[in-house]
């Protein structure tokens, strides 16, 4: 029988997360870009267009080399020279790109230096308990349904929604505070091991420029 589960890709907009951005280099064609998968475009408010895509929708694979490879629709690969390289070099790592006309992110596919990643924190669906949050927490998900975008897997669910840092951190606030409140309602004291990670996560999303969750499928074994 297959469990759901969320993790969530938290993008520092701390100085060590500025090799997970870049600006688009010459030999984009970001308004082509725009045009081949308008089907991801998502628009922010108050933030640039955002087109939201899996690897693959710019990258091969070279099994010889074990590495990505450029493949960007409509435009030729780049001539390979040292700025090139170094770039190539540097999205190894992605696993989604976020781009606007002015600048480019990498989702890493792994935790590292400006990217942290984390399973859904239990006070977020803990917080569903209460009524009025609970409310609140549909209704913010009907809101932001265009955010959540089909990845590649056709027989479980497999997708993707980005949000901005504030975004996130209004709803990790209001879970939180819910959560401890209804804690205190039913006399069920919240372990120093609990506040500690709702204290970790809130100092990750202090500085949160773009929070990806990713929602998957998988097979739990039990009937």
């Amino acid at each position: 029988m297959p469990a759901q589960s969320r993790r969530v890709y938290v993008i520092s907009a701390q100085e060590k997360g500025e090799h997970l951005s870049f600006a688009p280099p010459s030999w984009w064609d970001v308004h082509a870009l725009f045009q081949t998968y308008r089907d991801r475009i998502l628009h922010i408010p108050g933030r640039e267009r955002v087109l939201f895509l899996e690897w693959v929708a710019l990258m091969d694979f070279d099994l010889a080399t074990g590495r990505k490879t450029w493949s960007l629709p409509e435009h030729p690969a780049p001539e390979g020279g040292p700025q090139d390289q170094e770039l190539l070099d540097q999205v190894q790592v992605a696993r989604w790109f976020i781009i606007t006309p002015s600048r480019v992110w990498i989702v890493p596919e792994n935790a590292i230096a400006g990217c942290a990643i984390f399973h859904e924190p239990f006070w977020w669906l803990g917080a569903t308990y209460d009524e009025a949050f609970g409310e609140w927490w549909r209704a913010w998900h009907v809101h932001h349904r265009d955010r959540f975008m089909e990845e590649s897997n056709l027989l479980w669910m497999d997708r993707a929604a980005l949000f901005t840092g504030e975004e996130i951190r209004t709803l990790d606030t209001r879970a939180r505070e819910t959560y401890r409140k209804r804690a205190k309602e039913v006399r069920r004291p919240i372990s120093r091991q609990s506040h500690r990670e709702m204290q970790r996560i809130a100092r990750i999303l202090e500085n949160a420029t773009w929070v990806v969750f990713y929602d998957y499928e998988w097979e739990s074994g039990l009937d």
